[in-house]
C-alpha cells in the first residue's frame, strides 16, 4: 500500500492531468491544427497522441448543397477510399462513406481533451457557395445529422453518418470559393450568417455538449468571404492565414517587429473584431504554416521557432483579452518539421505558454529568415488598408496545400488554406488550400530595383504577363491539378513556386 505522501503525490498528478486536458476556449495557449489533406498525411490519431494540440480541424467537407435533399461533398485524402453514399433513387453523391479511421480518431482526441472541428470549404474545388437562406440552414441541418450527435430518427431514417457514432464539437468556415462567371452576385459571402445561426441558436442547444464555430479568413481585410458571416453570427475562434498573401503575411510581421516597415495586419484584425464581431469574447489565432512546404509560393511566411517565438510572443503580450494562439497548416507538416528533436508544434506550444529555449540546441534560422521584407511591404502591401471592399481578382492563387492520396473527383484543396489577393481584390480560392499557395499579385507600388532588370526593360511589364507569367500561371494551376489527384508529389510544386517568384519579381 503506497505511503500517505505517495498517494497525495499521486492525486495531484492526476489532478494536474485532469486539468490540463481541459479545453478553455478563453485561453491564449491553443494551438489548432487542420488535418486531412495532404501528400502521405499521418493518421487523426496520431494528432490526437501530440499532447500540444488544442483543436483539430477536419479538412474538408468541399461541395454544398444546391437545394435540399442533395449531400454535401468530402474529401479527407488517404484517409478514405472511393465509396460514397447513395441518394435514395441509387445514385452516388459526393459524400464518402468509407473513412474508417477517423471516427475512433475524433473520439480518441476528444477522449484526451481535444475538440475536434469539422472545416468546410477549402480550396479545391472552389464552385460552392450557399444559394438562400433555405439552402443555408438544410446544409446546417444535414451536417448536424451526420456529424453532429447521432440520434434515433437520423438513423432510423437511413440517412448518412460518415464517421458512425462519433460526432464533432462544431464547424469552421475555410471559405475560398471563386467562379467565372460568378453564380449570382455576391456569392462570395451570401448566406454564411444564416448557415451559422442556425447553427449556434437552433441546433447546438439540442446537443448534449459546448459547440463551437471557427473561421480562416485571409490576412487581407475586410475578408471578402467571411466578414459578414462574422458580423453578423457568432464566431468563437478566428484563425487568420498570415501566409500566401507576402504582403501581409507573417514574415512581414517579423520583419516589423525586428525592426522594418511592414503592412502586417494583426492590429487592424483586433480593431475590426472589437468593432464588428457579433461574439465579443471571440479569440484571434495567428496562423502560421508548419514548415515551407505549407506555403510552397510564399516560403518565406514559415517562421523558425525563434522567429515565431518574437512574432507570437509580441502579439499575445500586446493582445491578451483577444488573443487565443497559434494556428497551424497543416498537422503532418508540423509533425515532421522536427527541430532538436521536437515537432514544431511541440515549439508553438513552448511559445505560448512560455517554456521556449533554444538550449541545449540552438535552431538554425531558416534561409526565408534572412529575406527582408521591405521589397514586399514595399512594392505589395502599400495599399492593404486603403480598399475597403476588396474586387474579385480572376486570377487565382492557390492557397494551401492538397494532395490527396485517394484521388477524388471531388477533392478538396491539398493544402488548405487560400492565399489572398492583393488588398485590392479579394483573393481568388481557387489558390488556396492549404498546402499550395499562390502569391499575391503586386499592388500599384512603384517597381524596385529588381523590377529594373534587363528583362523589364525589353519587355516592359505587360509584355512580361503575357508572354511568361501567364503560361507559368497556367502551368502552376496544372500542376496544382495532378498535385490534388495524388500524381505528382507537393515538393514539385515546390520547385516550380521558386521559378515563379523569379519571373514575378521581374
Amino acid at each position: 500500500m503506497p505511503s500517505l505522501s505517495r498517494a497525495a503525490t499521486l492525486a495531484a498528478g492526476l489532478l494536474a492531468t485532469a486539468v490540463s486536458a481541459t479545453f478553455n476556449p478563453a485561453s491564449s495557449r491553443n494551438v489548432a491544427v487542420y488535418w486531412g489533406q495532404g501528400y502521405d498525411q499521418i493518421p487523426l490519431s496520431d494528432v490526437c497522441n501530440d499532447e500540444n494540440v488544442d483543436i483539430v480541424n477536419l479538412a474538408f467537407v468541399n461541395q454544398f448543397p444546391k437545394k435540399r435533399g442533395d449531400y454535401p461533398a468530402t474529401n479527407f485524402a488517404n484517409a478514405c477510399g472511393e465509396q460514397f453514399f447513395e441518394y435514395p433513387d441509387g445514385t452516388l453523391s459526393g459524400l464518402r462513406s468509407y473513412c474508417p479511421s477517423i471516427g475512433p480518431g475524433i473520439k480518441d482526441c476528444q477522449a484526451k481533451g481535444k475538440k475536434v472541428l469539422l472545416s468546410i470549404g477549402g480550396g479545391w474545388p472552389t464552385d460552392y457557395y450557399l444559394q438562400s437562406k433555405d439552402i443555408a440552414e438544410y446544409f446546417a441541418e444535414f451536417l448536424w445529422g451526420a456529424f453532429g450527435p447521432q440520434t434515433a430518427k437520423w438513423v432510423a431514417d437511413g440517412k448518412p453518418r460518415p464517421f458512425g457514432d462519433a460526432s464533432v464539437d462544431g464547424f469552421d468556415l475555410d471559405l475560398e470559393a471563386f467562379m467565372e462567371p460568378a453564380p449570382f452576385s455576391g456569392y462570395l459571402d451570401a448566406n454564411y450568417d444564416y448557415f451559422v445561426k442556425h447553427l449556434k441558436n437552433k441546433l447546438f442547444p439540442t446537443g448534449p455538449s459546448t459547440y463551437y464555430i471557427s473561421g480562416a479568413p485571409q490576412c487581407v481585410l475586410p475578408d471578402a468571404r467571411l466578414a459578414a458571416a462574422i458580423s453578423k453570427s457568432s464566431f468563437d475562434f478566428v484563425f487568420i492565414q498570415f501566409y500566401n498573401t507576402p504582403q501581409c503575411s507573417s514574415r512581414a510581421g517579423y520583419n516589423g517587429i525586428v525592426g522594418t516597415a511592414t503592412s502586417f495586419t494583426f492590429d487592424q484584425w483586433v480593431a475590426w473584431l472589437k468593432k464588428n464581431s457579433v461574439n465579443k469574447q471571440v479569440r484571434l489565432y495567428l496562423g502560421l504554416p508548419a514548415n515551407e512546404a505549407g506555403a510552397p509560393n510564399d516560403v518565406t511566411s514559415y517562421l523558425t521557432p525563434a522567429e515565431a517565438n518574437k512574432l507570437v510572443t509580441f502579439y499575445a503580450k500586446k493582445y491578451p483579452e483577444i488573443f487565443g494562439g497559434v494556428m497551424l497548416w497543416e498537422a503532418s507538416l508540423a509533425a515532421r518539421n522536427k527541430i532538436c528533436e521536437k515537432n514544431y508544434n511541440s515549439w508553438i506550444k513552448d511559445i505560448l505558454v512560455g517554456k521556449y529555449s533554444t538550449s541545449p540546441c540552438a535552431p538554425k534560422p531558416s534561409s526565408s529568415s534572412t529575406r527582408a521584407s521591405s521589397t514586399i511591404s514595399s512594392n505589395r502591401s502599400s495599399t492593404i488598408s486603403s480598399t475597403p471592399t476588396p474586387v474579385v481578382s480572376s486570377s487565382k492563387t492557390s492557397a494551401s496545400p492538397t494532395s490527396s492520396a485517394v484521388t477524388s473527383s471531388a477533392q478538396s484543396s491539398a493544402y488548405p488554406t487560400s492565399s489572398a489577393a492583393p488588398s485590392s481584390a479579394v483573393t481568388s480560392s481557387a489558390q488556396s488550400s492549404v498546402y499550395g499557395t499562390s502569391s499575391a499579385a503586386p499592388s500599384s507600388a512603384a517597381p524596385s530595383s529588381v523590377q529594373s532588370s534587363r528583362v523589364w526593360h525589353e519587355l516592359g511589364r505587360p509584355q512580361l504577363c503575357s508572354t511568361v507569367l501567364s503560361p507559368v500561371q497556367r502551368v502552376w494551376h496544372e500542376l496544382r491539378r495532378y498535385q490534388f489527384r495524388g500524381i505528382i508529389h507537393p515538393s514539385i510544386l515546390t520547385v516550380f513556386g521558386s521559378v515563379w517568384r523569379v519571373f514575378h519579381k521581374l
